[in-house]
């Protein structure tokens, strides 16, 4: 079913989203103790006796929605793929691909690899003044880079196909 890399963006982008979504802060959308101390100066006001527990329950419960049917197949790979030292910077270059898009902060421009790579603290070591150098030494190191991506979708396609064909009932 997932054969394309585009196929393992969309996974990828489901786990993503998962991490990210409304769903996992169900329950959590009020204004912790400490919040209330800093807004009112130290002292947290007393309960108005007309306590809306149960409507912010209700609200809670409204906020949850169901996870993606392929959730689950995604979770599990990227978690094997993180536990295995061999594949861990590939599947986070995977996932930092994927998630560090729009402006980058640091350079005010669209992300780039190499801008992906400083986030994740995957940039190698060295420097040089030498201005050619310099522009061979970041081609060489984005190749890498991708390199573990395309590597790495690879084996996500592979691990599909076993969860697939071995633990999905």
């Amino acid at each position: 079913m997932y054969s394309s890399d585009q196929d393992v963006k969309k996974l990828i982008d489901i786990y993503l989203d998962s991490l990210s979504s409304v769903s996992s802060d169900a329950g959590w959308s009020g204004e912790s103790i400490l919040s209330r101390m800093i807004q009112y100066g130290g002292e947290v006001p007393r309960g108005t006796g007309n306590d809306q527990s149960n409507s912010a329950m209700i609200n809670a419960i409204e906020l949850l929605r169901d996870e993606h049917p392929d959730l689950k197949k995604i979770r599990r790979i990227v978690f094997e793929l993180i536990r295995d030292h061999a594949q861990y910077d590939a599947i986070i270059a995977v996932l930092s691909r994927q998630y560090y898009v729009g402006i980058c902060a640091a350079t005010g421009r669209s992300y780039t690899d190499a801008d992906r790579m400083r986030e994740i603290n995957q940039w190698p070591a060295g420097s040089t003044t030498d201005a050619l150098e310099a522009a061979q030494f970041r081609i060489r190191a984005e190749a890498r880079f991708r390199g573990k991506i395309k590597s790495c979708y690879r084996k996500i396609r592979d691990e599909i196909e076993k969860y697939d064909r071995y633990i999905r009932p």
